[in-house]
């Protein structure tokens, strides 16, 4: 049984495909690919919480703030993952595992060693896809996101100071990371632009990952994208103001459904589109990347041309 592992990266349309994988699991099933119900699901991110050597909101909002307690809660997992394998390769012959989080989290590279050494015995074959997309782009993205989650800095100061020392945003060292334990042969980068996907349709281009032929079949369906949109600049205004009034987890460490179900609220009122890049200052900030944007280009898309400005 062969492995795909989606390890995103974050703001590339991973929930999108995620939540596509899931709605066509039987379909997907009839030709032999299989996803987990044990790893968390549509999100499989409960395995790269397991390995990654620190707690972070996805234990915290489970109300799990140590690691005695990280480790009842995993009580038996990778055991009852290993037995859910053992069914699974029974009918099929690829198992899909998708999380971005696996790009935001196992930042040590001990953290993908143990993930290796963990699934290298279960499969016959490990093969590493993600998504990238310009540093400009993912923190403008990830801004909108960390407001809806709680953050309450202004976009002037949010991450201003990145570089190429961030592994967060150096794809380049981050790639070396996983291919060190998974083989460079085995990490396949893609470009998170619509004009290079399958059908200019991000789901089909995953699907073409996983059998060049399946995009075509009638079994699967393509419906609407839900999209996971941007806030605008007055959704951004009022929902960190709820974020100072109400923080993510209150003084007693519990999450603060309150907070959530009114940024939920913000998030349906309509707004005018968020504001388009400014060209120029894409240029400016991608310049810090330029060293390692060179060398992820010429390693790994056989190009000297910095793609992102394409």
């Amino acid at each position: 049984m062969k492995c795909i592992l989606h390890i995103g990266t974050e703001k590339t349309g991973s929930t999108a495909i995620q939540d596509w994988l899931y709605q066509n699991e039987a379909a997907l099933s009839g030709h032999g690919i299989a996803l987990s119900h044990v790893l968390w699901c549509n999100n499989n991110r409960a395995l790269c919480s397991y390995f990654q050597s620190y707690l972070d909101d996805a234990m915290w909002d489970r109300g799990i703030r140590t690691e005695e307690g990280k480790a009842d809660y995993f009580t038996g997992f990778l055991e009852r993952f290993s037995q859910e394998i053992e069914r699974l390769r029974k009918n099929h012959t690829v198992l899909v595992i998708s999380s971005e989080h696996f790009h935001s989290r196992l930042q040590y590279p001990k953290d993908i060693e143990n993930l290796k050494l963990f699934l290298q015995p279960l499969f016959s074959e490990i093969k590493i896809i993600c998504y990238l997309r310009d540093q400009y782009s993912l923190r403008h993205s990830l801004f909108s996101t960390a407001i809806k989650h709680g953050e309450t800095t202004p976009y002037a100061l949010f991450q201003d100071d990145v570089d190429d020392s961030v592994p967060y945003y150096n794809y380049h060292l981050m790639l070396s990371k996983w291919a060190d334990q998974f083989g460079q042969e085995n990490i396949h980068p893609r470009l998170f632009e619509q004009k290079n996907w399958q059908g200019h349709d991000l789901r089909k281009d995953f699907l073409s990952f996983l059998d060049p032929h399946l995009p075509d079949k009638t079994e699967f369906h393509f419906g609407k994208e839900r999209p996971n949109k941007s806030l605008s600049q007055p959704q951004i205004r009022v929902a960190r103001l709820i974020n100072r009034i109400f923080p993510r987890y209150r003084k007693n460490g519990q999450y603060s459904w309150i907070r959530d179900r009114l940024i939920w609220l913000v998030c349906q009122i309509p707004g005018p589109p968020p504001k388009k890049s400014d060209t120029r200052e894409k240029e400016i900030f991608l310049k810090r990347f330029e060293k390692s944007n060179r060398a992820l280009f010429q390693e790994y898309f056989k190009s000297d041309k910095n793609l992102f400005l394409e």
